[in-house]
């Protein structure tokens, strides 16, 4: 779009039918450049990593000086479960980015799949029921994801559209079965959830081996490079 075309019901209809990918294959950096040192650490994939890193351990140490519990056996073992969380739905979203996407309806499809999860696996079942709904909800999760993919896929709506109308309906929908927060959860599946080695829950460690996993395979396998 340029000049008097650029409006916002132009904007609006070219996101709208969006459906092609920016062509990059055409740009190549040329080889006989050679960059300093400090060039090669500044462009490398790890540097904004770092700086994440460095950031996290000043405020960590921080946090330590004002805080005596911080630093903590307790503390660890109540934040670190809610990190692993967080940390799954990055994982799945980097798949996702990794081929040029986005997913905006992730948020909301946490929720729904807690909602989901207060009616299929209640106090009241044996250890089969509990695992049937487990599958019932991740059913649910790759329902909606089968929902993206025609939206963005067969309908060819531009990703960040196509994730936002499932936003919208997920977050609906949960609202509907759930208007105010009830249910309990079966103690067996909290008890396979919160399990811990010490202080550290074991889905923390299983999330750190899958993404060192990962990223292994994307720097050494030919599928990931």
């Amino acid at each position: 779009l340029v000049d008097d075309e650029v409006n916002d019901r132009n904007i609006t209809e070219a996101a709208l039918k969006a459906s092609k990918f920016r062509d990059t294959q055409s740009i190549k950096v040329p080889t006989s450049i050679k960059m300093t040192r400090s060039e090669k650490i500044f462009n490398s994939d790890l540097f904004p990593g770092a700086i994440l890193l460095f950031a996290i351990v000043v405020l960590g140490i921080i946090a330590a000086l004002v805080n005596p519990f911080y630093l903590t056996p307790r503390n660890f073992g109540l934040m670190l479960p809610l990190i692993a969380t967080l940390g799954f739905f990055a994982v799945a979203q980097q798949f996702v980015m990794m081929v040029g996407g986005i997913d905006i309806s992730v948020g909301p499809l946490a929720s729904l799949l807690v909602v989901v999860a207060s009616f299929v696996i209640t106090v009241d079942q044996s250890i089969i029921g509990m695992w049937f709904g487990v599958l019932i909800v991740v059913a649910v999760a790759v329902l909606v994801g089968i929902i993206n993919w025609f939206l963005i896929v067969i309908l060819e709506i531009t990703a960040l559209i196509a994730t936002l109308i499932t936003f919208t309906a997920i977050q609906g929908i949960a609202l509907l079965l759930r208007p105010l927060p009830g249910g309990t959860f079966n103690p067996a599946l909290r008890e396979v959830v919160t399990a811990k080695i010490d202080f550290v829950p074991i889905s923390f460690i299983l999330l750190v081996v899958l993404a060192i996993a990962l990223e292994f395979f994307l720097r050494k396998s030919k599928q990931g490079i």
